[in-house]
């Protein structure tokens, strides 16, 4: 059964439905230190993030733009045939792999090494965005288990 969830975007009053991506149950969520964005998913050796661009105002190749900023021009995004951006390489002494997905979220996956493990986890989280824009046909996403990594209860 498929799970969703919402979270209130109080600045602008408005509900935005998340499809979740489940990750193997090995991973635990770190809750961040300050803002529920800063959370993020870890087995240890492979880290999965998300980040929604879109409350910033941004979208398409903006977000595009401002990522490659960040990782100082070390990683090109590509646009696939279904409408996502995605970018791999190494920066800040981690290998990455950011998928684009609606113009507005980020999904990355890091690791200290650039192994079959990596590589396939890439490979399925891409996928699985697939499938839930299939089924969903809204575009948003999270890799969040449950509402604890948000911070909510």
């Amino acid at each position: 059964m498929k799970e969703l969830f919402c979270i209130s975007l109080l600045s602008i009053l408005n509900f935005v439905c998340w499809g979740q991506i489940k990750l193997p149950a090995e991973f635990h969520c770190v809750l961040g230190e300050g803002h529920p964005n800063e959370s993020y998913f870890t087995n240890g050796k492979i880290t999965f993030k998300t980040y929604p661009w879109g409350h910033e105002g941004l979208a398409g190749i903006e977000v595009v733009d401002n990522i490659q900023d960040i990782y100082n021009q070390k990683i090109k995004f590509q646009r696939t045939k279904d409408y996502l951006y995605w970018a791999t390489g190494k920066a800040d002494g981690k290998y990455i792999y950011i998928v684009l997905a609606d113009e507005a979220i980020q999904f990355t996956v890091k690791s200290d090494v650039n192994d079959k493990v990596f590589s396939d986890y890439c490979v399925w989280l891409l996928k699985e965005i697939r499938r839930e824009m299939k089924t969903t046909k809204e575009l948003y996403f999270t890799n969040y288990k449950g509402s604890d990594c948000f911070g909510l209860k």
